[in-house]
């Protein structure tokens, strides 16, 4: 079985874990609206949670959506600690012009008390385009 995810921290082509979506197709480059991107370990990965209610709409993240099998997306939340770290949770993403729905770890927001907020929603620019 195939599915859908979306990536937006270290499982970035180039970026340290990518290693284990070397077999998953990239379908591309997208963003999800109403997510709020954190430097969560400084400098070395991020951490997205749902947006408050008053900044969901001008919030996104930046990311890839990737095609994974389903032996992937258990070797995803093994390293993503699901559900007891990051939670799986799906999301609209937008690739181009469609919007898809697509699987997304995010963290609760009471674990990011005192983390620093990356505006941009870009954790490859927050770490200077690797």
């Amino acid at each position: 079985m195939k599915h859908l995810v979306f990536v937006y921290g270290s499982l970035l082509r180039g970026l340290p874990n990518h290693r284990l979506l070397t077999r998953a197709r990239l379908v591309g480059a997208g963003s999800v609206r109403g997510l709020e991107l954190y430097d969560y370990a400084p400098g070395s990965f991020p951490a997205a949670c749902r947006a408050p209610r008053t900044s969901y709409s001008s919030s996104s993240v930046a990311g890839e959506l990737y095609e994974v099998t389903s032996e992937e997306l258990e070797r995803l939340d093994r390293l993503e600690g699901h559900p007891g770290f990051y939670r799986r949770v799906r999301a609209h993403v937008l690739v181009g012009s469609d919007t898809v729905r697509a699987w997304v770890y995010v963290i609760r927001r009471r674990e990011l008390v005192r983390r620093r907020r990356i505006v941009s929603g870009s954790w490859r620019a927050h770490i200077g385009g690797v």
